[in-house]
């Protein structure tokens, strides 16, 4: 059949793993033609017409072959042949069975160890917060309503290096009551304000054991 072809349209799936495949079984077939990409989000009639109508020069799509070529040859050199010299060298000390090294479980891997261990040598520290109960008010007539609002202390950028950390928390009680001490009492000039339009997610329904909790506390 791949004789009596003028063209021919890859229709895999429409990520690099889909263009290997494709490209590969050409090139099994020494195909030199030209060839054309069809890129299909779904299988239903409405999206096969739309990408039949958007059928694409193949040289379009070629850098996801390479891409998963790369990645495919990547697996190979890092993952097979890692995997057999770590699973060597570990038996030196007693290890047993395989000692599987990936391109991505790997350093997956080390994330998960590098979290364990921070967690396992974490040292609870205070850090202090300063917060002021303000109130203000637009104007100095008569009669004018004052506004209550909360504000938080922000460190400027050398106390950032000399009292906080790397979070931008205050570890320093000093320098959190000298900063405390300034600012009671004083007055302030509010510089800008912004007002957003927020929205507030519904809650979630009931979970069968939340229902039945509360069902059972009120009869």
């Amino acid at each position: 059949m791949i004789k009596q072809a003028d063209e021919v349209v890859i229709a895999t799936d429409p990520d690099r793993e889909g263009e290997v495949i494709g490209r590969e079984v050409l090139d099994e077939l020494i195909w030199r033609g030209p060839v054309s990409r069809l890129l299909l989000s779904a299988l239903d009639p409405a999206s096969i017409r739309k990408g039949l109508a958007a059928i694409r020069p193949g040289r379009e799509t070629e850098s996801l072959y390479y891409a998963g070529l790369g990645r495919a040859r990547a697996d190979w050199l890092v993952g097979m042949n890692l995997t057999r010299a770590w699973t060597i060298v570990g038996r030196k000390p007693g290890a047993r069975g395989v000692l599987s090294v990936g391109r991505v479980q790997t350093p997956t891997l080390n994330l998960v160890v590098q979290r364990d261990l921070a967690i396992e040598n974490f040292v609870a520290r205070d850090y202090y917060v300063v917060e002021a109960s303000c109130s203000s008010a637009s104007s100095g007539g008569a009669g004018e309503e004052y506004r209550q609002f909360r504000a938080t202390w922000i460190p400027d950028s050398e106390q950032l290096e000399k009292f906080c950390d790397s979070e931008g928390r205050c570890l320093d009680f000093g320098c959190a009551e000298a900063v405390a001490s300034a600012l009671s009492g004083a007055t302030g000039r509010v510089a800008s304000s912004e007002r957003k339009p927020g929205r507030e997610s519904p809650p979630l329904p009931f979970s069968l054991s939340k229902l039945q909790q509360l069902a059972s506390g009120r009869w």
